[in-house]
């Protein structure tokens, strides 16, 4: 499978930097490394679930727009694999979501079937989340 990447334009660097990430390859496939995050974000149903009763998320890192990392973490379990240490991200929402990274997918085992779903495990128990149509 062929992905062409686009990169958008930094308009807090300037040219200085610009040309010494160019003549820097290392540094540039460091820079420009398309990234997408592996989080979730639970329901209020799904963080009793899965950390436990009158368990609330402590904020680690604040990210942007009142969202913060907790320091919770949870483990994904798919039809072919596991992901163990993934973060929460707060506050709750009002429906479960799971971000993975291109990889994920395959390695959790949902590339060829999105529908099946995957379970998030914690310290309270499990909860099964599956992807809406």
């Amino acid at each position: 499978m062929s992905t062409t990447l686009r990169f958008r334009e930094n308009p807090g660097v300037d040219e200085e930097k610009r040309a010494h990430v160019a003549s820097c390859p290392e540094e540039k496939a460091l820079l420009h490394k398309p990234h997408r995050p592996r989080f979730v974000r639970l329901t209020a149903e799904n963080c009793r679930a899965v950390l436990g009763v009158g368990v609330e998320l402590e904020p680690w890192m604040v990210i942007s727009n009142g969202r913060f990392v907790a320091k919770q973490r949870v483990t994904m379990i798919g039809p072919r694999g596991r992901i163990d240490g993934v973060a929460v991200v707060g506050p709750l929402v009002e429906v479960t979501q799971v971000s993975l990274a291109a990889y994920d997918e395959e390695k959790l085992g949902l590339a060829d079937d999105p529908g099946r779903g995957v379970l998030l495990v914690g310290p309270g128990g499990e909860a099964k989340v599956v992807a809406s149509e």
